[in-house]
């Protein structure tokens, strides 16, 4: 059978279990040594959490105490403050994403609203039929016997 659980032991102490379910628990703990250890362990604590004895702190015991408790408030500090850091980072990524959407996006309206694609398909086209005239010029040039400064010649190639 399983160990019981620390929750288990807690209630059966505060009797919050009903009589079913302690019968159960009893039968458990009188074959179990562990969790026997487990529940006087238990009853210890909530002894002294119940009743706490007033420890008498030599002075320079005190300040050892206090020195430590100020050294880590301190690394505390610098972890928010690091975290505060990490945060703003973050934030002015996130702002700087949200820029760029908003570029992008008014950047494709402009594209679409001015019709700049037709106009970059019509200069494409532009572009590719003066390389035809050229190349068919240079073609009949050379049927002609026709000498063609070497400029001309070397852009063909």
């Amino acid at each position: 059978m399983k160990h019981l659980t620390t929750e288990q032991l807690i209630s059966y102490q505060l009797k919050e279990l009903s009589n079913k379910e302690s019968q159960l628990l009893e039968q458990h703990l009188e074959s179990c040594s562990a969790c026997q250890n487990e529940l006087i362990l238990l009853g210890e604590l909530h002894e002294d959490w119940m009743n706490p004895t007033n420890l008498e702190l030599s002075d320079e015991m005190f300040e050892e105490i206090m020195m430590k408790t100020e050294e880590m408030n301190k690394e505390v500090i610098k972890s928010e403050q690091h975290s505060k850091l990490h945060h703003k980072k973050r934030s002015n990524s996130k702002l700087v994403r949200l820029v760029h959407l908003s570029l992008a996006a008014a950047a494709t309206f402009l594209f679409f609203h001015f019709q700049l694609e037709k106009q970059i398909t019509k200069s494409n086209q532009q572009v590719v039929q003066t390389i035809e005239q050229t190349s068919n010029l240079l073609e009949k040039s050379e049927k002609v016997n026709f000498t063609i400064p070497k400029i001309w010649k070397g852009m063909s190639k």
